[in-house]
């Protein structure tokens, strides 16, 4: 109610007071940790992770929360043996595949980002960053095809997301089907008509075509 009320700072003495008074509740804990991330400090929320009981720190969300924190603040390195081990007491949860894929992309371990991601979406189909990460390493590694139909499916997913559109239009110009390539950034441009990216590739494809005035 205080957070409803934006009362954030009568919301942390709440929160404080309540993983005070049940310390073994996690549910507290989390809560404490979300108050204090409004507010912009995630080194306290991690303090109060780390002085949990055991019984609390092995609760599975309280356990990817401070992996989260550590990564915030000390970066994707520092967090992924964490995570790593988290995921093998915990291979079924696709939230954390998907953290985990980000974080071993991020640390360049590209072989493990995609395995874990490609899980993460086998159990959860509605990720479309996922679909586009997966959709951009599939690229990159020549796998067009696949990749063709990952980030077709982060379009469908999140049809506003601009990205998507730019990446699936820069796989058709890899595939030399340049009207592909110029519908989906007809696409783009009427989801984001204030944005260049799209203008500027279908100028590139017209002027390759000779269509000098449309480019």
């Amino acid at each position: 109610t205080a957070l409803a009320m934006d009362r954030v700072d009568d919301a942390c003495e709440l929160g404080q007071s309540a993983a005070q008074r049940e310390p073994e509740n996690p549910d507290a804990f989390l809560f404490l940790c979300h108050v204090l991330d409004l507010k912009n400090q995630p080194r306290e929320a991690l303090e109060a992770l780390e002085a949990a009981s055991p019984a609390v720190r092995q609760n599975f969300s309280v356990a990817f929360e401070r992996a989260r924190l550590i990564r915030d603040l000390h970066g994707p390195k520092a967090a992924l043996e964490t995570l790593e081990r988290l995921a093998q007491d915990y291979p079924d949860e696709p939230d954390l595949l998907a953290f985990l894929a980000r974080t071993q992309a991020e640390c360049g371990d590209m072989r493990m980002a995609e395995r874990h991601a490609f899980k993460a979406l086998r159990l959860n189909p509605n990720q479309p960053d996922l679909a586009l990460m997966l959709g951009r390493m599939q690229r990159k590694s020549g796998q067009l095809d696949q990749s063709v139909h990952l980030l077709s499916e982060a379009v469908r997913m999140a049809p506003r997301q601009l990205e998507a559109y730019l990446e699936l239009g820069s796989v058709y110009q890899d595939r030399r089907e340049f009207d592909q390539a110029l519908q989906i950034y007809r696409q783009a441009i009427r989801n984001a008509p204030r944005d260049y990216q799209a203008y500027y590739q279908s100028g590139i494809i017209l002027r390759d075509s000779k269509d000098y005035s449309g480019s």
